[in-house]
């Protein structure tokens, strides 16, 4: 599963984190997170998989998020 940067920003609300703390549970720099979400970054696959091992929530949250996204983006 790709991982978008509004799904990104989707879960860490969800599970109520800061950017901040995303970064620093990744290893990467605020901005960097920022950036990925605003859609101004490609998520490198590496990057994409921390993000998944970082958040507390299951991958089938996740593509429930995906999907999500994809409807909202039809509207």
């Amino acid at each position: 599963m790709k991982l978008t940067g509004e799904t990104i920003r989707m879960a860490r609300k969800a599970c109520g984190w800061p950017q901040g703390k995303l970064a620093k549970e990744v290893g990467v720099h605020p901005s960097f997170i920022s950036l990925i979400e605003a859609g101004y970054r490609d998520i490198p696959e590496s990057k994409a998989q921390a993000i998944r091992d970082a958040l507390p929530i299951k991958d089938a949250e996740l593509r429930m998020l995906t999907e999500i996204e994809k409807r909202l983006q039809a509207e």
